[in-house]
């Protein structure tokens, strides 16, 4: 279950930017299932800050790491605003 790659579209709904150790966190809004467990969210957990800004849509390409309580911890293996795709 875990170590799968998947790709989701969402929007950033909070970010956590630290100055010190502590890891980063970035929280995506999502409704779905994964493996037959429903997902209310996902959690980013970055070592180094992102370039990712609260309120923004975005492609995500995830590295899953584990699941707990409706919560899709993941890494973060690359990532594009949506308004940068030319439709």
């Amino acid at each position: 279950m875990h170590n799968q790659k998947v790709v989701a579209l969402s929007r950033c709904i909070k970010t956590k930017v630290t100055t010190t150790k502590l890891p980063n966190t970035y929280t995506f809004h999502f409704k779905g299932m994964y493996m037959g467990v429903k997902i209310k969210s996902i959690h980013i957990i970055s070592k180094g800050p992102l370039d990712i800004k609260k309120g923004e849509d975005y492609m995500l390409y995830l590295k899953v790491k584990t699941v707990t309580g409706g919560i899709l911890n993941v890494d973060l293996i690359n990532c594009k605003k949506l308004s940068e795709f030319y439709f």
